[in-house]
């Protein structure tokens, strides 16, 4: 038997194949709760990544195993009914879109490391309830991933960042049999059976959006403080630089030797280093300005529909 050599070339994934089963499951578990996550398991063929199947993770603190323990148990028990156990990525339940936080950029990052081609699905149970499904599938930019890494997260590397993440296509599989049920099955419009209440989601929205934008002023202000003090400590050494100068030039006058030598005026202060060195990071300010992006996209989408 021959195999198709394209076929076993890894090459970058341009899209995402979702089982309907699986689906159901991400659905199930999201709706039990807030931030709900789970691992998806399946392969990559021909720049496809093929989800087949997805579990529900446990918390550390409910269970008597670890999370690690339950996985590779997990793992365990599919290869033993011949599912696949290779795991391409992960999901988690938003609420109104909140998914901007250094939690969930984290368990992308330890996973898409372990394998490049992972991405995540975020689902928000609570407009998927009344709306269409609202999935999403992204993973981090190699640009991204190479700052993390660094841990640099300083105003000078941040500004060369566009993306945190890049939005993958996503399309659902049906099985054959459940595609042949389908096309023999008369549907009935059940949308008008749902009353969506805009009124409450642009509300609970726009109260997201407020703590949000509180919690970005904080950050700001922050910074604003840091920069001030930089400031300062800035003009400090200028000022010393200069005292040194005229010592050196009042001494040449007197006929004396330099009070300062060249290298002694070319050094900071030890405050102004200090200073530099204190410079806060922007990564938080980073995801609560996306966040913000988010909310606002998502309003007028809603409102353009």
């Amino acid at each position: 038997m021959s195999f198709d050599e394209a076929t076993l070339e890894n090459k970058p994934i341009e899209s995402v194949q979702l089982d309907s089963l699986a689906l159901l499951k991400v659905i199930k578990h999201c709706r039990e709760g807030y931030q709900s996550f789970g691992y998806l398991v399946g392969v990559d063929v021909c720049g496809e990544l093929q989800v087949s199947f997805g579990f529900p993770m446990i918390h550390d603190q409910d269970e008597d195993m670890s999370q690690e323990q339950y996985k590779e148990l997990m793992l365990k028990q599919l290869d033993e009914f011949n599912y696949d156990t290779k795991i391409v990525g992960w999901y988690q339940s938003t609420y109104l879109s909140s998914w901007w936080n250094q939690q969930l950029i984290e368990q992308q990052y330890k996973i898409q490391k372990e394998n490049p081609l992972a991405v995540v699905l975020l689902l928000d149970p609570l407009k998927t309830s009344n709306k269409p499904l609202d999935l999403t599938c992204m993973r981090l930019t190699q640009n991204f991933m190479d700052l993390y890494q660094k841990e640099t997260f300083k105003m000078a590397s941040i500004v060369q960042i566009d993306q945190l993440f890049e939005s993958v296509p996503l399309k659902i599989r049906n099985p054959h049999l459940l595609g042949a049920l389908t096309k023999h099955i008369n549907f009935v419009n059940l949308s008008k059976s749902f009353e969506f209440d805009s009124a409450m989601w642009i509300e609970k929205h726009l109260e997201v959006m407020a703590d949000t934008l509180d919690d970005h002023g904080q950050e700001q202000w922050k910074w604003q403080q840091w920069q001030r003090n930089l400031q300062r400590e800035q003009v400090r050494n200028v000022q010393n630089k200069e005292r040194m100068k005229q010592e050196n030039v009042q001494a040449a006058e007197q006929g004396k030797d330099q009070v300062w030598q060249e290298y002694q005026m070319q050094e900071d202060l030890p405050s102004l280093i200090k200073a530099i060195g204190e410079e806060p990071s922007r990564f938080e300010s980073l995801l609560l300005g996306k966040q913000l992006e988010t909310f606002a996209t998502k309003l007028q989408q809603f409102s353009g529909n």
